[in-house]
């Protein structure tokens, strides 16, 4: 069976890459969505373009802290994740390993959580302008799925502008595919999400997401609205703090 309902689960992280087009490099950024009257806030902040911390709350009270490091590529290899509402912090660690091929490209990673391997990604290929359109996704064994191994295939496009054009992830089983469009600030504007659980099982009706923005005078959106099959509406407010 295809876990793709567990992974995919959150529309709020629907667009390819949160951050991939922020312009005029932002030093912070502050991300509220409204959800079933519940405000989630993220607070992200940077230094020399990269995300080295995220606060996460939820109806205003702290749920969660992370705090990111990456090697001399610039490739993240640590999330430090604290959890501030309890009477003494858990502290979970996440250590990430890189293999790079002849070219400096990253052709695996094997990703840890408390000295436990959770997923390798593996066979990573590129196309000749360095986009990565295929690769592997191996899970182990875990607590949820103890007597499976299961492996997930990606299949990426792009568009002429380099922005994704679909993304595709399917097993022996099942499939999922997201299909993007953007506006003319290579924001997303409508992601339409096709999926079949297992073969036996029917074809899962198609959702559809559509996105309008409001945008700061830099060009990057501060409102964004989002509407799931034209009935479920989710809203984000990000404010932008910049160098």
């Amino acid at each position: 069976m295809l876990i793709l309902l567990i992974l995919f689960g959150n529309l709020c992280n629907s667009q390819p890459n949160y951050f991939s087009n922020l312009k005029n490099n932002p030093k912070s950024i502050i991300i509220k969505k409204i959800f079933k009257r519940t405000i989630y806030t993220d607070i992200y902040n940077f230094e020399k373009d990269k995300l080295i911390k995220r606060i996460s709350k939820r109806n205003f009270i702290k749920r969660e802290i992370i705090k990111y490091q990456y090697d001399f590529h610039g490739n993240l290899f640590s999330e430090i994740s604290i959890n501030p509402r309890r009477k003494k912090d858990t502290i979970f660690v996440s250590d990430n390993k890189y293999f790079f091929n002849n070219k400096g490209q990253i052709k695996k990673i094997i990703f840890k959580f408390n000295d436990k391997i959770t997923r390798i990604k593996d066979s990573i290929i590129y196309d000749d302008r360095a986009n990565i359109i295929s690769y592997l996704m191996l899970k182990p064994k875990t607590v949820f799925l103890p007597n499976t191994t299961y492996t997930l295939y990606y299949h990426i496009t792009y568009n002429e502008k380099g922005l994704i054009k679909s993304f595709n992830i399917k097993d022996d089983a099942g499939f999922l595919k997201r299909q993007y469009f953007y506006n003319r600030f290579g924001d997303v504007i409508k992601i339409i999400i096709s999926q079949q659980i297992s073969l036996d099982a029917p074809k899962i009706e198609d959702k559809i997401i559509k996105y309008n923005y409001k945008y700061d005078k830099f060009g990057n959106w501060i409102k964004r609205y989002a509407q799931i099959n034209g009935k479920y509406k989710l809203d984000e407010k990000r404010k932008i703090k910049y160098k």
